[in-house]
């Protein structure tokens, strides 16, 4: 029971990164926009990179390859996310309460991706066949 109930957090976890990568690679000027914004040279190969990671590093937590270092990366991303783009401490009134439980979200789907970097893709994966 616990390998297919890791097998079913493993799936739903990197489906919000997959979505958002999709939708990045649709619409990289927003990114780029943002990235640039915060002093990002090269701000459209950035955003590219960022669709990039959340695309493949959440298909690859989903099929089961590489997930402990798919689940670090994403890991790192998301903290990333958290700095640049919901700095609530800089914030005040709504924006901080809202960018606020924004970052505590992504602390959340963080501590997901820890637990897939600390104990693997499960049976059910690519991986899985090494573990």
């Amino acid at each position: 029971m616990a390998d297919f109930f890791q097998l079913l957090a493993r799936i739903a976890l990197p489906i919000l990164f997959i979505i958002s990568g999709v939708g990045g690679f649709m619409n990289v000027t927003g990114i780029a926009n943002m990235l640039a914004a915060k002093g990002f040279p090269q701000p459209t190969m950035f955003g590219y990179g960022v669709a990039a990671v959340e695309v493949f590093g959440g298909i690859l937590i989903i099929i089961g390859f590489k997930a402990r270092w798919a689940a670090i990366a994403l890991l790192l991303f998301t903290a990333g996310t958290i700095v640049l783009a919901h700095n609530f401490w800089d914030m005040e009134g709504v924006a901080r309460a809202a960018h606020q439980t924004q970052a505590l979200k992504n602390l959340s789907i963080m501590a997901g991706l820890l637990l897939i970097a600390a104990v693997g893709a499960g049976r059910y994966s690519i991986d899985g066949r090494d573990e």
